[in-house]
């Protein structure tokens, strides 16, 4: 796509609101010329910084649709033939690997796919990979396909720079940065912006939201949301029983609930990551086993143990070895 067929399409969603502009893309219609937008990416990004100095990111998860094949066919029941076309993808930062995360999440409760330890070289490869797609393979030409990335406005980091210098709304083949709890607030699901998305899934949805802190689960949980939300008319509405698109079991969605779709997601194996690897363990820096089978049972890091200067590091001494610390800076 050229340079200024993405200005156009750019230039279209930026003049609608942000459920408008979700909604076009997953339908496949709106804007000057629907073709553009159909060609789009559609990727959910969340993102966790470590709360300490230098501030570098310690998790990335990720949620794909390439929506092409399902723009002009139903939804399904609670969005699942959009859903289950969905790639989830967490990545953890083996040098961050060992530091607490700052909101007490438990990073090894991923329940959408393949937790992959990464380096910052290959996480902003795979990154790049999402954001430059071809238009078409065989002519480089063609120009790449572009972006509409779902992002909250928290995701952003502390400093200006940090271990990789990732900014989705700075790359040329992004076309739009929605923000979730705008969707939500937008489609009637949510009366104020910073309601979290598990609790708009349990209220409006019923569905039930495993561990939502987890930064690859957050990710998921979020396109999961924001699919429900744009497409509740499509989904949910019913000429006499539900005339309101009260989100439940009624039309198109009247065969099974959203949580069926849900634990279909989490059960449906998703490829690995294409990037890192997938056993890493951050108690002992091995490559051999994960951290569950670790035959470490009793470790204790001497850079943070008397670390003086910095004693938020003292508790997390005896997580991990001194060749597995995340703060030996």
């Amino acid at each position: 796509m050229s340079k200024q067929e993405l200005t156009t399409l750019r230039a279209d969603l930026r003049s609608v609101p942000h459920r408008q502009a979700l909604h076009q893309y997953l339908r496949g219609e709106g804007t000057s010329n629907p073709s553009l937008l159909q060609n789009a990416v559609f990727v959910s990004i969340r993102r966790c910084w470590s709360p300490h100095p230098p501030y570098n990111l310690m998790e990335i998860g990720l949620a794909i649709y390439n929506g092409k094949q399902q723009q002009q066919q139903p939804a399904g029941p609670h969005g699942e033939n959009v859903l289950k076309d969905v790639r989830f993808l967490h990545l953890r930062f083996r040098e961050q690997a060992s530091g607490q995360l700052p909101n007490g999440a438990d990073p090894t409760k991923f329940h959408f796919g393949t937790t992959a330890f990464v380096d910052s070289k290959e996480a902003r490869s795979l990154l790049s990979q999402i954001w430059y797609q071809p238009m078409d393979e065989s002519n480089p030409a063609a120009g790449f396909r572009p972006v509409i990335c779902l992002m909250a406005a928290n995701d952003k980091p502390t400093t200006p720079t940090d271990n990789v210098n990732f900014n989705p709304a700075a790359i040329g083949t992004t076309v739009a940065v929605l923000d979730p709890e705008i969707v939500a607030v937008q489609s009637a699901v949510a009366s104020f912006p910073c309601l979290p998305v598990d609790k708009i899934l349990e209220q409006h949805f019923s569905i039930t939201a495993n561990h939502p802190d987890n930064t690859g689960n957050q990710a998921a949980y979020l396109m999961i949301m924001v699919v429900l939300a744009a497409l509740r008319h499509e989904l949910y509405h019913d000429p006499q029983l539900n005339i309101r698109d009260i989100p439940g079991q009624y039309g198109q969605s009247s065969s099974k609930p959203a949580q069926d779709v849900v634990n279909y997601l989490m059960d449906h194996e998703s490829p690995e990551p294409p990037v890192g690897t997938i056993v890493y363990c951050p108690r002992c820096a091995s490559s051999d086993h994960l951290v569950m089978d670790c035959p470490e049972t009793f470790v204790l890091c001497s850079k943070c143990r008397y670390a003086y200067d910095q004693t938020w590091r003292i508790p997390n001494a005896i997580t991990h070895k001194d060749e597995a610390c995340s703060y030996d800076y």
